[in-house]
C-alpha cells in the first residue's frame, strides 16, 4: 500500500517537461529536449528521403534525355554513311 503512495507521489512531482514511453523493455521517462531531438532527428531523415528520391528522378529523367541525344546522333551518323555510300 505505501508503495503504490509512494508511486502516486512520485507521479506528481514529476516535472511537466517529461513524459512516459511505452517502449519493448518498459516505460521510461523522456525528457522534452530528447522528445525534440528525436523529431529533429525524424525530420531530417525525411528530407534526406525526399532528396533521395529528387536525386532518383532527375537520374532517370538525365537518362532519357541522353538516350534520346544518342539516337538522333547514330540517326545523323546514319544518313551521313549512306550519303557517303551514294557518292561513292
Amino acid at each position: 500500500m505505501t508503495n503504490k503512495l509512494l508511486e502516486i507521489v512520485d507521479l506528481e512531482k514529476r516535472p511537466s517537461s517529461q513524459t512516459e514511453v511505452a517502449g519493448p523493455t518498459g516505460t521510461r521517462l523522456m525528457h522534452k529536449g530528447v522528445r525534440q531531438m528525436l523529431l529533429y532527428e525524424a525530420l531530417a531523415r525525411a528530407r534526406m528521403r525526399e532528396a533521395e528520391e529528387a536525386a532518383a528522378r532527375y537520374r532517370v529523367a538525365r537518362r532519357l534525355v541522353a538516350g534520346r541525344r544518342w539516337a538522333r546522333l547514330a540517326k545523323y551518323a546514319t544518313a551521313r554513311a549512306e550519303r557517303a555510300r551514294r557518292a561513292v
